[in-house]
């Protein structure tokens, strides 16, 4: 994983992570959370995973059912943020994955590793924040 921090102003900070082939995105995050010392955060991505465990949650059982995607998928939407819970920091995300078919799944953050470069944008908030954004050339 690569990060930058591209804006600060304000007691808010504005990051861009690109992960690479391999990282599980979940883990990554949580654990740039760790050494950013980020709590109230959020974050929006593209790029694409290799693979994914995606989650839906089962109203009537009152659990999550994981279902395993074992293909390459472009991330065409991964939102998210990140809140302490007992004081560590905990990703809570929801993805729009689509396949080389043209469907799409859609799902709570489980577990995902990243195929092609994935880019996030994140600003470390106190309060409200709004998301900034970054051009594609940001990293070539």
């Amino acid at each position: 994983m690569k990060s930058t921090l591209i804006d600060q102003r304000g007691g808010l900070r504005t990051f861009v992570l690109v992960l690479a082939t391999g990282d599980e995105a979940v883990r990554t995050l949580t654990s740039f959370a760790v050494t950013e010392r980020l709590g109230a955060s959020h974050f929006t991505a593209i790029g694409a995973f290799s693979r994914a465990v995606v989650a839906y949650f089962d109203w009537s059982a009152k659990q999550y059912r994981k279902i395993a995607i074992d293909e390459q998928v472009e991330v065409l939407s991964l939102i998210g943020d990140i809140s302490l819970e007992d004081g560590t920091p905990k990703v809570h995300a929801h993805a729009v994955l689509g396949k080389p078919d043209a469907t799409e799944e859609g799902d709570i953050s489980s577990r995902r590793t990243c195929g092609r470069r994935s880019r996030l944008s994140r600003p470390s908030c106190r309060g409200i924040c709004i998301d900034g954004s970054i051009g594609s050339r940001a990293w070539r």
